[in-house]
């Protein structure tokens, strides 16, 4: 939903995910995830596209975005955080 409260046990609230303000959050963009995605419920197994053709900039913009939004305090990625958790992501 527009207030990051998710839609009940369908799609998890992403205004309390334990994933924000994680660089880890650039691996799950890029490569998307397909796991049981919960944190006061259980979900479904779901599954989050990968979006391999964002570049760096366009990730930072994403995660800063949501971070400003759903994570204080908000701290600002840089292009240079998100180019070092995308070399470190799992294979």
């Amino acid at each position: 939903m527009e207030d990051g409260s998710g839609l009940g046990g369908l799609i998890p609230s992403i205004s309390v995910s334990t994933q924000l303000g994680s660089p880890y959050l650039a691996c799950i963009i890029r490569k998307g995830i397909q796991d049981t995605i919960f944190n006061d419920t259980t979900y479904l197994v779901k599954e989050m596209p990968a979006f391999k053709k964002l570049s760096a900039p366009e990730i930072a913009n994403i995660i800063n975005y949501i971070n400003s939004t759903w994570h204080k305090p908000f701290v600002e990625i840089t292009i240079l955080e998100i180019d070092k958790a995308l070399k470190n992501c799992d294979p």
